[in-house]
């Protein structure tokens, strides 16, 4: 199969998916905690365009895995996939009322960076036998 139809099946399985996950995630903090269609727009637009150009980006560095041994790429955008989901959650939590009051992004910030820094770093000495 060529690079460029395996790319067309890769986005044909997981865009529909991650629009079903939003969607779903969405209906469920509507109806649970009463949240207004649209407050829950701009945060699911901005949570499925991060999650949509992650997964994009999983494919090339899925190549690079298996092709070459190298994690560091995929470790990255889990830390990225991560760090972005969480901060629309630290935002919009607490004025949904779904989360009591909670730190401040900066400090989760540092701290997400310093954790994909030191994930990619190990997986980086990792080869697959």
């Amino acid at each position: 199969m060529t690079l460029q139809r395996q790319f067309g099946k890769w986005l044909s399985i997981g865009i529909p998916s991650i629009f079903i996950e939003g969607v779903a995630i969405a209906c469920f903090v509507h109806l649970r905690y009463l949240v207004a269609w649209h407050d829950l727009l701009p945060p699911l637009a901005v949570c499925l365009i991060v999650q949509i150009g992650v997964f994009i980006c999983a494919f090339w560095a899925r190549r690079v895995a298996r092709e070459q041994g190298r994690f560091g790429p995929i470790t990255f955008l889990v830390g990225l996939s991560s760090w972005g989901t969480v901060l629309i959650v630290m935002h919009y939590g607490p004025l949904w009322g779904i989360l009591g009051p909670i730190g401040d992004p900066l400090s989760f910030s540092v701290f997400m960076f310093f954790v994909t820094l030191a994930s990619w770093f190990a997986m980086t000495k990792i080869r697959p036998k």
